[in-house]
């Protein structure tokens, strides 16, 4: 599977070998070849800064980046409860830094603050998945975010994302072509689903190609 780019910040998306949870602050680079597992990435903006967890590479703005910035953006958080942005804000900053438990906590703070949107829901899956390497136990949330927000393509996307990662390629084709049809056409995620499709019909073609050999 090739590798993808995708954003983690507030906006969302991760990819079968890149993970998106947001859209600008963070992005979530993970490469799958066990003979060859290096990730990088090239910085364009002098803003951003890049880590490693593992396998996973996360790129995003230097304000959220290390200790020092996630217990500030906590902080905020915490006095500003009811405040989406800072709660997504904490939770990202926590995501970049790879401490999966504070980024849970927020992303389900702020999950409660907008229960009809997919964001920080597929967020929490991309948690689990990229961070604590939990596949399953991400697959609710990114079930969860596709009920309350149908139209929210990267929910669509990381539910297809995961569903591969688990070898059922059929259900992540599936879980694709109806995002299709609940993505509009105009959302410029659409072509992004669209894509994936083909990547998947494509691996799928090759794969009984080379059982009939």
């Amino acid at each position: 599977m090739k590798k993808r780019a995708a954003f983690a910040s507030v906006g969302c998306m991760i990819a079968c070998i890149v993970a998106l949870s947001g859209c600008g602050q963070t992005n979530t680079a993970s490469s799958n070849n066990s003979t060859n597992s290096k990730v990088t990435a090239k910085l364009t903006n002098p803003n951003e800064t890049a880590v490693t967890h593992g396998n996973n590479l996360i790129t995003g703005s230097k304000t959220i980046a290390g200790k020092a910035n996630q217990q500030h953006l906590v902080q905020i958080a915490q006095k500003d409860v009811k405040s989406y942005k800072a709660q997504l804000t904490a939770a990202q900053s926590a995501l970049m830094n790879g401490d999966a438990s504070t980024a849970i906590t927020y992303y389900k703070r702020a999950a409660a603050l907008q229960p009809n949107s997919g964001e920080a829901l597929t967020a929490i899956g991309n948690v689990y998945r990229i961070l604590k390497n939990d596949v399953k136990s991400a697959i609710p949330y990114y079930e969860q975010s596709t009920k309350v927000d149908p139209s929210y393509a990267f929910g669509w996307y990381q539910l297809a994302a995961a569903e591969a990662k688990l070898g059922d390629v059929s259900a992540a084709k599936s879980v694709i072509e109806t995002g299709l049809k609940k993505v509009k056409s105009s959302d410029p995620a659409y072509a992004t689903l669209q894509s994936e499709l083909q990547t998947l019909e494509g691996g799928q073609s090759a794969s009984k190609a080379n059982s009939s050999k």
